[in-house]
């Protein structure tokens, strides 16, 4: 069953959020890549290891990141490739990125079939955290798109700008 979603940053390395793999078993864990759709195609394979952030902390989700290591190495093709990872983080504000995964069509609703991807903008980090109540950290950017997000299910997955990797989809 999907829990996260995730990316390649590695030929045996997924990049993914803490918070879905923290106090998890790396052998109750697999990944699938290279398919748009959920739970078919592409090839599943197993994780033999997960590495969250040694800082990361599940009260107030800092530190958010988990990287997995697999059983094998994914075989690159146009359905599964290593993402660009940005080399650095300052820009702050006017930054479109995309967000993609299978979470619900809204929240608690039903997930679904085909991968989806959504268009967001950067937000002020002082604004976004007046609207969190001061909850976002150091390590946290903020992305929105009014009536369409990511939700719950998204969690892990890449948000992506200019090609490259800025962030992992993580709460909000």
């Amino acid at each position: 069953r999907h829990i996260c979603g995730g990316s390649i940053i590695a030929r045996n390395l997924i990049l993914t959020a803490a918070h879905c793999t923290y106090g998890q078993s790396a052998r109750v864990l697999k990944v699938r890549y290279g398919s748009s759709v959920m739970n078919k195609g592409g090839k599943v394979v197993a994780v033999v290891q997960i590495n969250d952030h040694p800082k990361y902390n599940p009260s107030n989700i800092d530190y958010d990141v988990s990287v997995l290591k697999l059983a094998e190495d994914v075989v690159l093709s146009s359905n599964a490739q290593i993402i660009e990872m940005v080399s650095s983080n300052t820009q702050e504000g006017g930054r479109n990125a995309f967000v993609s995964g299978w979470g619900a069509l809204y929240s608690g609703g039903p997930s679904p079939n085909q991968l989806q991807v959504v268009e967001v903008a950067e937000e002020d980090r002082a604004a976004c955290n007046r609207a969190y109540g001061g909850k976002i950290t150091d390590r946290m950017i903020c992305f929105k798109n009014p009536g369409k997000d990511s939700c719950q299910g998204d969690s892990g997955g890449p948000l992506v700008s200019g090609g490259a990797q800025v962030g992992v989809v993580s709460w909000g």
